[in-house]
């Protein structure tokens, strides 16, 4: 004990001790435990005593085991994670020497390792850590051996132990660029502090996750020198399966509690990074198999393979020997025929000696006792199985009370989930792009596909009634027509009053100044459609088929930009990496910062800002052109060989330093929109016009606006 102390002291504490004192604790623990099984195998030879545990069990031969499965981790960067299960984590391994000492206890020596992983993502705090663990200990487990069946193959296992650990945890604070990420309130990592005064500039970047510093020599926690290695205590549970002589296959799950709180950096005086103060644990689920070293007496075999048979043994006393038995357990006083099974006397199934009515009429129907069940109780349970009235229910009402854990005393009945909702706009298999902003616009709206069309509708409501009164307040405001639609669970829309309704832009166009902005969070865009069983845990989600190549998904409305962030970190944290959020308001796309802004002088800026007509100047330096792609590192030679086959390509740059290639210079969108459609003809997919202002480029619905004054 005096030379484990030293060990352990702070001070004194060092690698190569380590090394020393895991080496004499393995080799010590061999030792003994191999004389210890050695003694009890010679005292078992001199016994004469016949013991009752299989033979599997009753040798003391050794077992070398190997396995693999999952380590998770247990901190404070996970405190918050519903996620976190034992079944997700990273991959882990581990070796054993099993030694038995009695057939229900066993000596275990093991060494493990694998590596810990997690990465925490709010609005108000973003740290993460990998580290590689590696472990070595020693324990022992009980099988339950002393209470089961002799012949038993599958056992029970609990077990308990004590262990080193020594652990190397990085972080990932730096870009592949070697950046340093900076987390912003929007839910976006950018190159620059939120709060810098060039902030404007900044430019978003993604992780690398890749973990390149060390955290125990970075000043990242503001903490003092701490040591990489630490006691533990794992406690096992699980169960293993005999699977021939020599092999056994396992399944356990244990819970290391660790000494120390550095795994992830963070502990209660991290400076900025404050944790909570409790040790950080690891738990290991696993699967292994098991070998035995055991050899086969030839000689033993012999003498198992000789059964002494008792031709005249009748084993359920039925009077009907083994031999001839084709009913063998029959109970104890039961009638039988010769055969040795029981009679049946009315041929209804149930055998005399469990039958309550022994005479039953020929082909009635009868219970498990063999009683003739009435017409009358048929139709009874009849009702009871099909009841949807209540009738027969001994529930009468819909209650919550306390007196009930976990769950909610409820009648169920069959109740109509289907919804109504208002049609306002009907479209042949896509939306055109200069009306997807507007139709984002509306706070309630929602899109489905039915026979090739796309129908676009506003409103969710129980009853036909409700959706007619927000039909006639949509009448009230100008909008016409509309249709009112039914909605199923399936999402399979039916309409009510058979009306085509068109969705028309001027019709939605509400108060520049005072217009409310709508908040959405855009999941995803695709070029084809996309498995929407991914989406199906997600807030609402809106599907956006628009003609511009590309099919988009949006979450439900937000009043607020701080509940779509908060939304928006939720998502990334479900593994939708390109979520980001994007603003509407009366039918244009609100930008959030001032990257890739229009800059133009007053004069030029009359022509989008004013509602007077635009001159003949300012007509002939608005341009419609279709966009190729946007590239902020140099474009791949093979697409750029490409886009300089069409002759008319050219480059703009805008203040996000992305450069975008656009193609083509129209007067009209139509004309843009046909030149967009031979594109995609020839592969150029993911195209889409856009306006160009003086060389400025703008969305063209903004441009389509500007021409419509």
């Amino acid at each position: 004990m005096i030379t484990l102390a030293t060990y352990l002291n702070v001070g004194y504490y060092n690698v190569i001790s380590l090394k020393k004192y895991i080496t004499l604790l393995f080799l010590s623990s061999i030792f003994s435990y191999t004389v210890l099984a050695q003694d009890e195998a010679v005292e078992s030879n001199d016994s004469t005593e016949t013991s009752a545990t299989p033979s599997h069990l009753e040798e003391s031969h050794p077992f070398f085991e190997m396995g693999i499965g999952t380590l998770s981790y247990f901190g404070e960067l996970n405190k918050n994670n519903e996620l976190n299960s034992p079944l997700i984590g990273q991959f882990g391994y581990h070796m054993a020497f099993r030694q038995p000492i009695t057939h229900y206890l066993d000596f275990n020596i093991k060494a493990w390792g694998g590596r810990l992983e997690a990465n925490e993502r709010s609005l108000e705090r973003n740290l993460n850590f990998q580290s590689t663990i590696l472990g070595v200990g020693i324990g022992t487990s009980y099988n339950f051996a002393n209470f089961l069946k002799p012949d038993h193959r599958f056992e029970p296992l609990i077990g308990v132990g004590f262990e080193f650990i020594s652990f190397s945890s990085k972080a990932d604070l730096l870009s592949a660029d070697n950046v340093q990420y900076h987390y912003w309130t929007d839910g976006s990592i950018r190159n620059l502090p939120e709060n810098s005064s060039n902030s404007d500039v900044a430019i978003r970047i993604d992780r690398d996750y890749y973990y390149e510093t060390d955290i125990k020599k970075s000043e990242l926690y503001d903490h003092d020198e701490y040591n990489s290695f630490a006691l533990a205590i794992p406690v096992m549970v699980g169960g293993r399966l005999k699977i021939g002589d020599n092999w056994d296959f396992k399944v356990a799950a244990t819970y290391h509690f660790t000494t120390t709180d550095f795994i992830d950096g963070v502990d209660e005086n991290s400076g900025n990074y404050k944790g909570d103060g409790l040790k950080d644990n690891i738990l290991y689920t696993s699967i292994a198999i098991g070998y035995n070293f055991q050899k086969k007496d030839a000689h033993e075999d012999a003498i198992d393979d000789f059964i002494d048979i008792d031709m005249m043994a009748d084993e359920d006393a039925d009077g009907v020997i083994d031999w001839e038995d084709d009913c063998h357990g029959t109970p104890f006083g039961a009638e039988v025929d010769e055969k040795g099974c029981p009679l049946d006397g009315d041929n209804d199934g149930v055998f005399n000696y469990m039958d309550d009515e022994p005479t039953s009429a020929p082909g009635a129907h009868v219970d498990s006792v063999g009683v003739t069940i009435t017409e009358a109780e048929i139709l009874d349970y009849y009702n009871r199985y099909y009841d949807t009235t209540g009738n027969y229910s001994p529930i009468t009402a819909e209650t919550y009370t306390l007196q009930v854990i976990a769950s909610k005393v409820k009648r169920r009945g069959i109740v109509n989930k289907d919804r109504y909702a208002v049609g306002i706009g009907e479209f042949e298999g896509e939306i055109p792009a200069d009306l997807v902003n507007d139709i984002l616009s509306v706070e309630d709206v929602n899109t489905y596909d039915e026979d090739g069309k796309i129908l676009v509708t506003v409103g969710s409501y129980a009853t036909k009634e409700e959706a007619e009164a927000r039909q006639a307040q949509l009448q009230k405001d100008g909008i016409t027509p509309t249709d009112i639609v039914r909605v199923n669970p399936k999402k399979e829309v039916t309409k009510v009053t058979s009306v085509t309704p068109k969705f028309t832009a001027e019709q939605w166009e509400g108060d520049n100044e005072n217009g409310e902005i709508i908040y959405r969070v855009q999941v995803g865009a695709f070029t084809q459609k996309a498995d929407e069983n991914r989406f199906k845990e997600l807030p609402q989600i809106i599907k956006v088929v628009s003609d511009d190549g590309y099919v988009r998904y949006f979450t439900g409305s937000f009043n607020s930009y701080a509940s779509a962030a908060t939304a928006k970190i939720d998502i990334l944290t479900a593994g939708f990496n390109g979520a980001f959020v994007v603003a509407f308001k009366n039918g244009n796309r609100v930008a959030l910062n001032n990257l890739g802004s229009v800059n133009l002088d007053k004069k030029q800026t009359s022509g989008i800002t004013s509602n007077k007509a635009l001159t003949d100047e300012q007509k002939k330096n608005l341009k419609f052109k279709v966009q190729l792609g946007s590239y902020r590192k140099q474009i791949p030679t093979e697409i750029l060989e490409k886009y300089m086959e069409l002759g008319t390509v050219e480059q703009m740059k805008g203040k996000d330093k992305y450069i975008r290639y656009v193609a083509g210079s129209f007067g009209s969108y139509d004309e843009a929109t046909n030149y967009k459609k031979e594109l995609l003809n020839q592969g150029f997919e993911g195209c889409y016009v856009v306006g160009v202002y003086y060389g400025k480029m703008i969305s063209a619905a903004q441009a389509r606006k500007m021409l419509d004054k």
